[in-house]
């Protein structure tokens, strides 16, 4: 996201692409997550991304998710 300059627009594209093809290899809807990071920075992976860098995303960061595995 770091590349994309946390654009929900490439996130959704992300989504697009990827949701149909996961599905298709037996993926449930139910057992996604999907979680905006950035890679190269290390926002929203073990702590919440800053609001004011990407106002969005409300959701967990990915070290909450894998938590709760």
């Amino acid at each position: 996201m770091d590349e994309a300059k946390w654009g929900k627009g490439r996130y959704d594209e992300i989504y697009k692409g990827l949701k149909p093809f996961l599905n298709e290899t037996g993926y449930a809807d139910k057992d996604l997550v999907w979680i905006p990071v950035a890679g190269l920075s290390g926002e929203n992976l073990d702590k919440p991304v800053d609001p004011k860098l990407c106002s969005w995303y409300k959701g967990p960061c990915f070290m909450e998710v894998i938590d709760k595995i």
